[in-house]
């Protein structure tokens, strides 16, 4: 088997859906490299022995400390560099930086570098988990062009408006103030429909929620992690607690959804408030209702916003802007290497 440049290690932890959102830079990247991608399926991770051999692996993983702890018996990170995008931070050791120095002798090792996806999560890893500026990274997520394209020629299986989202069912996901959005735009507009898409551990409790609140007749769960599952909908909720990154909100926009969102860190380089959707204080009940509301009413607003930022985030966020610098990254020892041998 020929050796890869870079081994891209899905861990069974990410959804297909993340998956898919690091595969354009994946195929961009292999235009110029050799890139090998991986999708580990077991906590065994026996398939590790047949890629050891890559020059360097950007690992995907939810539970980095198992991601480390598994990786370490099949290759050498203090000879073949490693780059560690983290898709959650909850994990069974208090501090990346401490995993890492008790095993390498109280320092990082200079082949490992850790990739934030969004501005909390790199502020997370930058102050509390105190990872030295140069081992730290942070990288925006494409716009999924192709799901746009997927999309484009789906249309409504209803004629009924639809609001909705797409989360996970836990923690991370402010469900109690969806639900409270939902309550407020039913009791002004009760022919809305309302769609929540994801999974999680919490799917029973928002069921019971749903049934307690009356909303079961205008509510409509669908357990997927598929994207194509938002094609559907009019209005699109973004309301994170915590995002490790805006995929769900750039979903949305390749769809053309008009997206309402609450504030949060980094939301002003995707949404322009009032030009290419709206931004709401966090458990603003009221602000956000009235503007899902006004949304629905208003059919040349709601699909004027929704052109307006699939727009700005194709531009903006779209592979060919975003694969130089992820080259940049995992490329650039390489090249020194190569300029110093010449």
């Amino acid at each position: 088997m020929q050796r890869s440049e870079l081994t891209c290690l899905f861990f069974p932890e990410v959804s297909s859906w993340e998956k898919d959102g690091f595969r354009p830079i994946l195929r961009s990247l292999s235009e110029n490299h050799l890139i090998r991608e991986v999708e580990l399926k077991s906590r065994r991770f026996s398939s590790l022995a047949q890629v050891a051999d890559s020059d360097s692996f950007w690992v995907v993983a939810r539970d980095w400390y198992t991601a480390l702890r598994s990786l370490r018996r099949y290759v050498d990170v203090r000879r073949q560099r490693m780059f560690l995008s983290v898709l959650g931070l909850n994990t069974k050791t208090s501090s990346l930086a401490t995993l890492f120095l008790e095993r390498f002798n109280q320092k990082l090792p200079p082949s490992v570098q850790v990739i934030a996806h969004s501005p909390l999560n790199y502020r997370f890893f930058k102050e509390f988990e105190k990872v030295p500026q140069g081992k730290l990274s942070f990288l925006h997520l494409p716009y999924p062009s192709e799901l746009a394209v997927q999309m484009r020629e789906q249309r409504k299986s209803n004629g009924r408006l639809t609001v909705g989202t797409f989360s996970s069912f836990t923690t991370e996901s402010n469900l109690n103030y969806l639900l409270n959005v939902i309550h407020y735009v039913v009791q002004k507009k009760p022919d809305t429909s309302f769609k929540i898409v994801g999974s999680g551990m919490l799917e029973n409790h928002l069921n019971r929620m749903i049934v307690e609140l009356g909303l079961n007749q205008s509510v409509e769960i669908e357990k997927t992690s598929s994207a194509e599952a938002i094609a559907e909908l009019d209005v699109f909720l973004y309301l994170p607690l915590r995002n490790d990154h805006f995929l769900p909100l750039l979903m949305a926009a390749a769809r053309g959804n008009a997206v309402l969102a609450t504030e949060m860190s980094g939301i002003e380089e995707f949404v322009v408030d009032g030009h290419t959707g709206f931004v709401v204080p966090v458990n603003e009940t009221k602000p956000m209702g009235e503007l899902v509301i006004r949304l629905l009413d208003h059919e040349i607003l709601r699909k004027a916003i929704g052109e307006e930022l699939k727009k700005s985030l194709s531009l903006k966020f779209s592979e060919f802007e975003l694969t130089p610098k992820y080259e940049a990254l995992f490329f650039r020892a390489q090249s020194h290497r190569l300029q110093a041998a010449a």
